[in-house]
Parts: structure tokens; C-alpha cells; sequence
């Protein structure tokens, strides 16, 4: 045999030994991956009086899932507030579903709000519980306070 053919066949033999070494050293490692969940959160458009029925308030919103799964039993508190930051209505919004990556626009209608025309007032809605989630307002720490004051 010719010196050039013995490098050749030790080469290749290198390469398939280096190559099977490879392959079983990243079988044998196990990469924890971070538990999935959906992060929600709100934007809040308005609320709005029906103007055929003035005893009837919709409260409109997107619900926006950032997270890479299904958000779940997810319930929405909407309050309005006069201007001495006292809520005069807080009301949950039924448990309801988002897909991943996703939104959703929601309206939220209800008959038990009664407000006097002539008092200023604001609104604003969030996530308040769901299940498999994390809620984005909790990591924030300044809108933490406001919504759990």
C-alpha cells in the first residue's frame, strides 16, 4: 500500500471517530428549557356610553397574548375612577381564552354603571388572574402599585 492511501484511511477513520464522538457527547446532555406560559396584557382603548340605551357602558380593549401558549381563563377588571382616584364601579369581565401570539378585541358591556354627566372621569382596564400566565403589569413596578392600591 501506498503511503498516500494509509493517511487517507487513517483520515477518514479520524473524522467517522470524531463524528461519533460528537453525536454521543450532545445525546448524553439534557437542556432545561424554561417553563412555557402566555404573557398577557391590555390595551385599553375607552369606555363609552350606548347612546340608545344610557343605562348600558362598553369598556373596549385588545387582550394581547406575547407568550408562545394559549392563554386561559383569563378575567379583565375594569374601574372608573373619579378625579379624587375614587372608584365608583369595578366590575370583572367573564374568564375568556387567547391563542398564542395573538390578540383579540374585546367589548365588554355593562348595565350597572351610573355616572352623573356633569363629574370628569377615567377609565382603565387590566388583567387581573389567569391561569398558565404571567401577567405583564405585575413586572412593572409602578403599574403593580397602581392597579393593587
Amino acid at each position: 500500500m501506498e503511503l498516500k492511501t494509509i493517511i487517507i484511511i487513517i483520515l477518514i477513520i479520524g473524522i467517522i471517530c470524531l463524528g461519533s464522538y460528537c453525536t454521543f457527547k450532545d445525546s448524553e446532555t439534557i437542556e432545561v428549557l424554561p417553563e412555557a406560559k402566555a404573557i398577557l396584557d391590555i390595551k385599553y382603548i375607552g369606555w363609552y356610553e350606548n347612546e340608545y340605551n344610557s343605562n348600558e357602558m362598553f369598556f373596549d380593549y385588545w387582550l394581547v397574548n406575547y407568550g408562545d401558549i394559549e392563554g386561559k381563563n383569563i378575567k379583565v377588571k375594569c374601574n372608573v375612577e373619579d378625579l379624587n382616584e375614587e372608584i365608583i364601579f369595578s366590575e370583572i369581565d367573564s374568564a375568556r381564552n387567547v391563542a398564542s401570539n395573538s390578540y383579540s378585541y374585546i367589548e365588554f358591556v355593562t348595565n350597572n354603571l351610573k355616572v352623573d354627566n356633569s363629574k370628569e372621569y377615567y377609565s382603565y382596564c387590566f388583567v387581573e388572574s389567569c391561569d398558565n400566565c404571567e401577567i405583564l403589569w405585575k413586572k412593572i413596578p409602578e403599574l403593580k402599585e397602581e392597579y393593587e392600591s
